[in-house]
């Protein structure tokens, strides 16, 4: 559909005639008391209808009062001997009656009409955390098919919904691959009754929201967020996606250039052509075979006409109420909201005939692994790759008929990739791999496909230089450890018990995490599109908490399962090997990856070593090769002689005994900001008790300040390795920590070194904290003496990963590599990653040993700690003061020295950077073409030759140089200005002249690091445009179209104007959603000087 650039000011384009949006104020309020339905359970059915049998007889009794005193207050004794008088009564009262009963009658049966039952689960019940007071949940099924899931929440800022319909890419026709992907798009383009293409883009985000939508092979998943109260009018316009979608073959070429352009932009990712070799290794008549996010030659390939009729078919055949699962999560309560779902949603049409989802329309081919032994696995797979990485994958496809999907109760793959394979405590593969050998950087396992027909499972390494000349040897050590796990379990009974220890760590924690836990640890917007996912597969009882498998008490450990799911993955014959190195040279390849262009070679893995990776004798060790041990218990979560969960003494801090200890009253606002605990000469730290999110955590930020650290680039890179060193050595004893819920993180900053720590307790948090600083921190060069050789080894990993990182920016989205250079300029002070690339690439290149560049690593470390810090922290979370003050004791005794003269607080004010923004200034010259001349602030040539596409970034400055309240004005001005434009760029930029899929507009505020400079950036990226028509498309849009059309209209529409106002006010009244976010938040402020 062409769009006007005009704006009708007559008619509104968001609502159609009638709707709320139309009327006053009280006109909305009406409208809303009216639309509250009952309770529809039958003994409150049965309450109201006594009620109203109670009413009726008062108002009988009322009209005979008031009829009895008409004739002066006296008594007429003759009234009721009047006849006629007395059946007339009767007559009106019986009237009365049966209307007032007709009318109740209609509204009970209509309300039944809509769902016949909202019964939870098989059990009849959610499992809901005991902090998890604010939410009720309800499960109803309209009359329809359409299973909904409720949830009132009376303290969230934003209302949600999300759709899941049950059906995705792998049912896309042979002849129209990409289909279900088109179709999403196609979808989200109006409908009859509400016509505009963007009228529900527009409205969710002019009022505080945002939406979107995503394709997998078997689901299709629509979902939106809003401010609170516009969830009734947003479900209306979301609902009639569903009912009556426009469809129109007008707009059909625009999206077809949308898809296009996104799988344009997906070209030169690595991660997408890793994921389209997986599909592309698997069974050509299998599912997973097809090519998924589709293009303008896979759509259209047979024509428009085709293409356009077969999109029709799809829709009509499965957008279908019983495939869909539908979420509504809002601040209103359960009956509003089931009033709303069966108002809004029960016309979408159902069809009787589709029972399940989301696979059962599938051939019985379909139904089994893509991956059949001995045809697709068994074999090597040599790929070409874009990105600087050397990488082995190691992919299995197990069978449906485990039953892994439905087990979810019993997470099998979970627990042998996250507890199991990936642990990196002594002797595990990932230590013998990685510290032993020094074979690997890292490693990572992947369930990548978990539906009812199979499940696919991965594991990837990231090869040394040292590592790809053993990769015979690291697939040798992968299998003796499936071996390993697989004997303990089945055969040695006294190691198959330690399986249930470790399943009972895991299990402590789950506890207590859920016992803690509040529904919402991220937006509403992501959690209702997850919980519609689950819907189509999960007992409803299991539905809640996202990021949780299941509620603790409802897991179980399945040996048997797991024994089966080994046995499999310990024969080599079941395993497909993808390879990819960017050494490899074009001659090695002799196929070609049709719709990606990935050449590639595939050879049969050698009967041979097929043969040496079966047969290994794990576990007496016996071949000459490195011993393999099973993890041992986590000494921090069961206690050793009961093995009951050490965590259960956990408690949040009591209000009542701070206010006694602080002489405040103990409401949580007495303690709404950080108070100042320490305050010296060289030290600075904060405190602030967690008040509102009833969390166990306790998060801590340090920061050390050093001179030393940023002064130069080649100091800055030496800290990085040291940095890296001290991650390398610490891996034992930090999987420990991490598996316990502790985090001890490490990075850089101008500054200095920042700690990022959290954890469940100060009782451990404490003697933790002086193990890594006494240990790893100021230790490191314990461990360069004690195996000089090794050391030196991993000095040149840690390089050449560096290398690579630096390298691989310039093969990233390239929309990615204009953002960093925006970023290396108008970040002051800031070593940009080309400079730090040169310095890395030096070293490598030098003629120095890697012996004396290790010393001269250690000699600056040993400078920065002799020279000292000053510490600035923030302590946050579930502790009370005299726990954080303990802290500050053990970090103060710690070897990491804090300055004590007021001496070192002037020096200290030399480095503590207040960074200064740096003008735009022209680093380029003119680039002059045949029409105009321009000037860019940056102009960069993409480094991955098969990356098409062109990328403008447009960022409009806003200078300040102070933290005026009136500055803090104007950056929300800039947020309301982006927040106004984003939907009509996209719409513009993106739909209607079809520039490329990323078309957007965004605030970026430098607060705290750039003297409050705030950006407005307009981006749009292009497969078919060149940078220079994008950036005359960019400044016609801002300066003609935004500006003039739009814009100045606005004056004439003060309602809409005012929405856009409230939404960017409720995003910055927006409460943190965790505890996290609020550290993370205070903590910017604490380090950038800010508050």
């Amino acid at each position: 559909m062409e769009a006007s650039d005009d704006v009708d000011d007559e008619a509104d384009p968001l609502n159609p005639p009638q709707s709320p949006f139309d009327k006053n104020d009280d006109d909305d309020e009406h409208k809303h008391d009216a639309s509250v339905s009952p309770p529809i359970d039958n003994d409150q059915h049965n309450a109201n209808q006594v009620a109203h049998q109670e009413e009726e007889e008062e108002d009988i009794d009322n009209i005979s009062d008031q009829t009895a005193n008409d004739n002066d207050g006296h008594y007429d004794e003759g009234w009721l001997s009047n006849p006629r008088r007395l059946c007339f009564i009767c007559c009106a009262c019986i009237v009365f009656s049966v209307m007032t009963l007709v009318v109740l009658l209609q509204f009970y049966s209509d309300e039944y009409k809509a769902w016949t039952s909202y019964t939870i689960g098989s059990d009849g019940i959610f499992l809901t955390s005991p902090t998890d007071v604010n939410r009720s949940f309800d499960i109803i099924t309209l009359n329809n098919g359409l299973d909904v899931l409720l949830i009132s929440d009376k303290s969230t800022d934003k209302s949600a919904a999300a759709i899941d319909i049950g059906i995705g890419s792998s049912s896309d026709p042979l002849q129209f691959l990409g289909l279900a992907h088109f179709h999403e798009h196609m979808l989200f383009l109006g409908s009859k009754t509400y016509a505009s293409l963007d009228s529900f883009s527009s409205y969710v985000s002019m009022n505080g929201g945002r939406d979107n939508a995503y394709t997998e092979s078997e689901h299709t998943n629509f979902f939106f967020q809003v401010d609170n109260q516009h969830l009734e009018h947003s479900l209306d316009i979301f609902s009639r996606f569903f009912i009556d979608p426009l469809l129109t073959k007008k707009s059909m070429k625009d999206e077809i250039w949308a898809v296009d352009n996104e799988y344009r932009k997906d070209l030169p990712s690595q991660t997408w052509r890793d994921w389209r070799m997986l599909e592309f290794s698997a069974n050509p008549q299998h599912t997973f075979h097809k090519f998924t996010v589709g293009s303008i030659q896979s759509l259209t390939k047979h024509g428009n006409d085709a293409v356009y009729n077969e999109m029709l078919r799809f829709h009509n055949k499965w957008v279908k109420s019983n495939l869909m699962k539908l979420v509504i999560y809002g601040k209103d309560d359960l009956r509003t909201l089931r009033k709303w779902a069966a108002d809004k949603f029960s016309a979408i049409p159902a069809n009787d005939s589709l029972t399940s989802t989301p696979v059962h329309h599938q051939p019985a081919a379909a139904l089994s692994t893509p991956y059949r032994s001995g045809v697709e696995t068994g074999q090597i797979y040599y790929i070409e790759t874009i990105a600087k990485q050397k990488q082995v994958t190691y992919i299995w496809g197990l069978s449906g008929a485990l039953h892994l999907h439905a087990q979810y109760r019993s997470p099998v793959m979970s627990f042998i990739n996250n507890r199991l394979l990936q642990s990196a405590t002594n002797h595990s593969l990932y230590n013998v791999l990685k510290v032993q050998l020094l074979y690997i950087t890292s490693m990572d396992c992947d369930t990548f496909y978990n539906e009812a027909d199979w499940t696919g499972t991965s594991i990837s390494f990231e090869l040394t230089d040292r590592g790809e000349q053993h990769l015979d040897e690291i697939s040798f050590y992968l299998f003796k450890y499936l071996r390993l796990l697989l004997e303990t379990a089945a055969h040695n009974h006294a190691l198959a018990q330690q399986y249930n220890l470790y399943f009972a760590e895991d299990a402590c924690i789950d506890t207590l995490f859920f016992n803690y836990y509040s529904l919402i640890k991220k937006d509403s917007y992501s959690v209702v599109s997850a919980l519609a996912k689950r819907m189509q597969y999960r007992d409803s009882t299991d539905l809640l908490y996202p990021a949780l498998n299941v509620a603790p008490q409802r897991l179980a450990l399945n040996v048997s399962l797991m024994v089966q799911v080994l046995r499999f993955m310990a024969q080599p014959r079941h395993v497909i090997m993808h390879y990819t190195n960017d050494k490899f040279k074009s001659t090695k390849f002799n196929e070609l990856e049709p719709f990606f262009k990935i050449r590639f070679r595939r050879t049969k893995i050698s009967a041979e070593l097929l043969h040496r990776w079966s047969n290994i004798d794990a576990v007496n060790g016996k071949d000459g090769t490195l011993p393999l041990m099973i993890p041992p218990l986590n000494p921090y979560i069961l206690q050793r002689k009961t093995n009951a969960c050490d965590l259960q003494h956990v408690e949040l801090i009591d209000l009542k005994k701070m206010a006694a200890h602080h002489q405040r009253p103990h409401d949580s606002s007495s303690y709404e900001l950080p108070m100042k605990i320490v305050n010296e000469a060289s030290i600075n730290i904060w405190y602030k008790p967690d008040t509102k999110f009833a969390s166990p955590r306790i998060n801590i930020n340090l920061l050390y300040v050093s001179p030393l650290i940023y002064d130069r680039a080649i100091h800055a890179l030496y800290a990085e390795i040291w940095l890296q060193l001290i991650n390398f050595y610490s891996s034992d004893w930090y999987s420990q920590v991490a598996m316990a819920s502790y985090a001890f993180e490490l990075s850089l900053n101008h500054q200095g070194i920042v700690f990022s720590i959290t954890g469940l307790g100060h009782s451990y948090l404490s003697p933790l904290l002086q193990t890594f600083i006494a240990e790893y921190v100021t230790n490191v060069q314990k461990y360069i003496a004690r195996d000089a050789d090794k050391a030196t080894g991993v000095l040149n990993i840690i390089l050449i990963s560096l290398q690579r990182t630096y390298k691989n920016l310039n093969y990233d989205h390239v929309w990615t590599q204009g953002y960093f250079a925006m970023y290396d300029i108008v970040k002051v002070p800031h070593f940009d990653r080309h400079l730090m690339l040169q310095l890395v690439t030096q070293l490598l290149a030098s003629k120095s040993s890697s012996t004396e560049i290790l010393q001269k690593v250690m000699r600056h470390v040993d400078d920065v700690l002799q020279t000292g810090f000053v510490l600035e922290g923030f302590f946050h979370g579930n502790l009370y003061r005299k726990q954080a003050m303990e802290i500050v004791a053990t970090v103060k005794a710690s070897n990491l020295a804090i300055r004590q003269s007021l001496q070192a607080q002037s020096t200290l004010q030399q480095h503590l950077f207040k960074m200064q923004h740096l003008q735009l200034a022209m680093k380029i010259p003119e680039t002059t073409t045949k029409k105009t001349s321009r000037k860019f602030v940056y102009q960069g040539w993409n480094s991955n030759e098969k990356d098409t596409n062109d990328v403008v970034q447009v960022w409009y400055q806003f200078e300040s140089n102070s933290f005026s309240q009136q500055n803090y004005v104007e950056t929300c001005k800039v947020l309301l200005l982006a927040r106004m434009m984003k939907s009509e760029s996209f719409q513009v930029l993106r739909t209607q002249e079809s520039l490329g899929y990323v078309a957007t507009t965004f605030s970026k505020s430098s607060v705290g690091a750039t003297n409050n400079i705030n950006y407005l950036v307009v981006m749009v990226a292009s497969g078919y445009k060149s940078a220079h028509y994008l950036h005359e498309r960019v400044k016609h849009f801002v300066d003609e179209h935004y500006y003039r059309k739009v814009l100045l209209k606005l004056r004439q529409s003060p309602r809409t104007f005012e929405l856009y106002i409230n939404g960017t006010v409720n995003d910055l009244k927006k409460r943190d959603l965790t505890l996290a976010q609020e550290t993370s938040l205070i903590w910017d402020e604490i380090i950038g000087h800010t508050y």
